[in-house]
């Protein structure tokens, strides 16, 4: 998105939160105020309204009790989106989502959240063209227990074949396969040059 977008979708989002606060519903207002905070994570409006909600108890705070059920979890992940944890909170989204399938706000928020990783995960393979090499021998690739999918991508990579080859020659999905080039590159099984 373009930055005046943005800004219009920030503003769209702020007053859609205040109508929802206006008629009670308080989960989807602070829906749409973590969502500006997610496009805009110093949004000084969308801290202030949230800030609201929580010195008059609408919400609970983060701390205050583990987890118990899907609505929680939603809290937590999206606790964990604006925080800038990720993949903690791909992985609540996730869950939520198994659990209940017809969640179409957090379907949107798995969305969204893959949308930004995918983006990182680019950035950590060193982009679509850089070329990946195993710097492992077996002997120590063992010690790893290495999911299957990581061990058929790892077979794959050859030291000649640039990451977008080795995407579309797995035939997994591209954002499975690059979180997996990147895990793998973060594990110091693999270096990647441009």
């Amino acid at each position: 998105m373009d930055e005046s977008r943005t800004t219009k979708k920030i503003r769209a989002l702020l007053q859609e939160g205040l109508d929802h606060y206006g008629e009670g519903r308080v989960e989807e207002a602070e829906r749409c105020w973590g969502e500006v905070l997610f496009l805009d994570s110093d949004n000084a409006e969308a801290r202030d309204y949230l800030q609201t909600l929580l010195d008059e108890g609408e919400i609970p705070k983060r701390d205050a009790a583990p987890p118990a059920g899907p609505g929680d979890l939603v809290d937590d992940a999206l606790g964990l989106m604006h925080e800038g944890h990720l993949e903690a909170a791909l992985e609540l989204f996730e869950t939520v989502t198994r659990r209940e399938s017809d969640r179409l706000d957090v379907q949107g928020y798995v969305d969204m959240v893959r949308s930004k990783l995918l983006t990182r995960y680019r950035e950590r393979v060193g982009g679509m063209d850089a070329v990946p090499a195993v710097v492992m021998g077996g002997g120590d690739l063992m010690k790893y227990n290495l999911p299957a999918t990581a061990g058929f991508l790892l077979s794959l990579v050859d030291g000649r074949t640039a990451v977008n080859d080795l995407v579309s020659l797995s035939g997994l999905d591209p954002f499975d396969a690059l979180r997996t080039l990147s895990s793998l590159l973060e594990a110091g099984i693999l270096r990647s040059e441009a």
